[in-house]
C-alpha cells in the first residue's frame, strides 16, 4: 500500500499545481544505470552497489507556495568580470521543482558468499544488503551568474513497498544473458524516511565572451540531514559550452558542454549502508570520507538538451573492493512561454 500512496501524493501535488493554472517551465526525465557505462563490456559491468536509478521532474517558475517552506536568500544579481573584460548583469532566476523517483543498491551475492564460506558465522557482512528508495521530493533553486542555492526536502519509503526487486526485475528482462544473480529476499526492511539538502555553487573564475564559448570554474559544498542521509560535501567543476552554429539567433544555435568536476564527502548516515533507523536490519562498516569524480557532455537545440554523465564514487564501505561506476542519461525539455 505504501507505493501506491506516494504516487497518490505526487499525482496530488501535480493536480495542485495544474489548480493554480501556473504552466510548467520545464519537464524532466532521467534515469541512472551501470548499464550505461558504454565503454565497459556489458558482461563486465558490475551491476551491484547504486547500480539503478529513475526519476521525473515538473519545473515551475516563481518560489514555492507553501506556508512555512523556508525562504532561499536571493542570489546577487551582479555578474563576475572575466577574462574578456565583459560585463553582463542578468537577473537572479527562482524556480521550484517536484520530482517522483527511485533508486536501487544492490550487494555483490559472489563476495557474501566467499565470506560464508571461508568464515561461517562472521558478524559484519562483506557486501551491503539489497536496498530500494521510492520517493517524493520538492525542490526550490535560485540561480544567477553568480552562482546558485537549492534547498530541496524528499519524503519516502524504503523496504519492498519501494518496488526494488519489480524494477531490476524489468531492467534484467531487457538483457537477460547478462544480468546477475541478486538476492532480494534480503533486504532492508520497511521505513519511511525523508532528508533535507541544501547545496550551493559559487563561480570563481569565467572565460569566453558569453556567446560564441564560455567556461567556468566553479566552487560547490552542502549537507544533507535526515533518516535517509546525513552528509557533509565540497568539491569544484569546470565547463566549456560552445556554440555550435551561427549565433544570429542564440535561442536557435544548438551548443555543446563539457563538465568535469569531483569533490569529497563526510558521511556519518547512510541508511543503505547502516541499515533502518527504527527496525533491525543487515548493515555493513561504511567508510566515512569518501570522494566522487564525474565527466558530463550536455547537448542543447531550441527547447531541448540531452545530458550524459558518468559518475564514480570511492569504496563507500569496509567490504567494497572497488569504487562504484554508473552513468546518468537525462532529458530536459524547456516549454515556450
Amino acid at each position: 500500500m505504501a507505493a501506491p500512496l506516494l504516487i497518490a501524493a505526487a499525482s496530488l501535488v501535480v493536480s495542485t499545481r495544474a489548480a493554480e493554472a501556473q504552466r510548467p517551465s520545464a519537464l524532466r526525465v532521467g534515469a541512472d544505470n551501470d548499464a550505461f557505462n558504454f565503454w565497459i563490456p556489458p558482461w563486465d559491468r558490475t551491476d551491484h552497489e547504486y547500480t539503478s536509478g529513475v526519476r521525473g521532474s515538473v519545473e515551475y517558475d516563481g518560489p514555492i507556495a507553501w506556508s512555512g517552506w523556508p525562504r532561499l536568500p536571493r542570489m546577487p544579481r551582479r555578474a563576475p568580470s572575466d577574462t574578456a573584460r565583459r560585463e553582463t548583469r542578468t537577473a537572479s532566476r527562482l524556480t521550484h521543482t517536484f520530482s517522483l523517483g527511485q533508486m536501487i543498491f544492490t550487494g555483490n551475492e559472489l563476495t557474501q558468499h566467499l565470506l560464508a564460506l571461508v568464515a561461517p558465522g562472521y558478524g559484519p557482512r562483506a557486501s551491503r544488503p539489497n536496498a530500494a528508495w521510492l520517493y517524493l521530493e520538492a525542490a526550490e533553486r535560485d540561480s544567477s551568474d553568480l552562482g546558485m542555492s537549492e534547498l530541496s526536502l524528499a519524503i519516502g519509503i524504503v523496504g519492498s513497498p519501494a518496488l526494488g526487486s519489480q524494477m531490476q526485475n524489468l531492467f534484467h528482462s531487457l538483457g537477460q544473458e547478462y544480468q546477475r544473480p541478486s538476492d532480494w529476499s534480503r533486504q532492508l526492511p520497511f521505513e519511511p524516511g525523508f532528508v533535507a539538502r541544501y547545496a550551493r555553487v559559487v563561480p570563481l573564475l569565467s572565460f569566453g565572451d558569453g556567446e560564441r564559448r564560455r567556461s567556468q570554474l566553479s566552487a560547490n559544498g552542502g549537507g544533507a540531514v535526515g533518516t535517509i542521509q546525513t552528509s557533509l560535501s565540497v568539491g569544484a567543476e569546470a565547463t566549456t559550452d560552445v556554440a555550435l552554429g551561427s549565433i544570429g539567433q542564440s535561442a536557435m544555435t544548438p551548443r555543446i558542454a563539457f563538465t568535469l568536476g569531483g569533490g569529497m564527502d563526510v558521511v556519518l548516515r547512510d541508511e543503505f549502508l547502516d541499515g533502518t533507523l527504527f527496525r533491525a536490519s543487515d548493515r555493513v562498516s561504511k567508510n566515512a570520507l569518501v570522494g566522487h569524480a564525474h565527466a558530463a557532455i550536455t547537448f542543447r537545440w531550441r527547447q531541448i538538451g540531452v545530458t550524459y554523465r558518468a559518475n564514480r564514487v570511492g569504496p563507500q564501505y569496509a567490504g567494497q573492493a572497488r569504487p562504484t561506476t554508473w552513468s546518468s542519461i537525462e532529458t530536459e525539455w524547456r516549454l515556450s512561454r
